[in-house]
């Protein structure tokens, strides 16, 4: 999606400055005979270019900046459809119960991310990696002690998602 907007903002603005400079130097000014030879019509043209450069480095730091977002909130939705997907893979009644209350702590968290949660949205990332190894290998002891960690980390996230509104 990204790349497709880039793409078509790229041609809106190549266009427009293709017709900025037809309508410059193609169409004869009746207005001055010679334009080209006075130094503010260059002064001016030059200024008018930098615009379009600063005007494109712009709009693309800014694009930049709204993927990341988009990336840190889709890392989120994807977290939880892993812990529900999760609660098919367990087998004994412990692991049920912790896959459970780990996807219900995903299920009612805020799915919004911000900058000041990559990390701790990493440590989850890895927490969960680590938890559904363990429901997989049937390792109770790790599926207990993961899924308290992975409550408690949820928790504190939902915390200071609160606090950064």
């Amino acid at each position: 999606m990204k790349n497709k907007k880039l793409i078509i903002w790229g041609l809106v603005w190549s266009i427009s400055l293709i017709v900025f400079n037809i309508l410059v130097f193609v169409i004869p000014s009746n207005i001055a005979e010679s334009k080209f030879e006075s130094s503010s019509f260059w002064l001016c043209y030059v200024v008018i270019i930098m615009t379009y450069i600063l005007q494109i480095l712009f709009t693309i730091s800014l694009l930049k900046k709204n993927s990341s977002q988009e990336n840190n909130k889709n890392m989120f939705i994807k977290l939880t459809a892993e812990a529900e997907i999760l609660c098919a893979y367990a087998n004994t009644q412990i692991a049920k119960d912790a896959t459970e209350k780990v996807y219900e702590c995903f299920k009612y968290s805020d799915c919004v991310s911000c900058e000041d949660l990559h990390d701790l949205e990493n440590k989850i990332k890895s927490t969960l990696n680590a938890f559904a190894n363990a429901v997989k290998t049937k390792n109770e002891a790790n599926i207990v002690k993961f899924s308290d960690e992975l409550i408690l980390l949820l928790k504190e996230r939902n915390v200071r998602q609160k606090l950064t509104k």
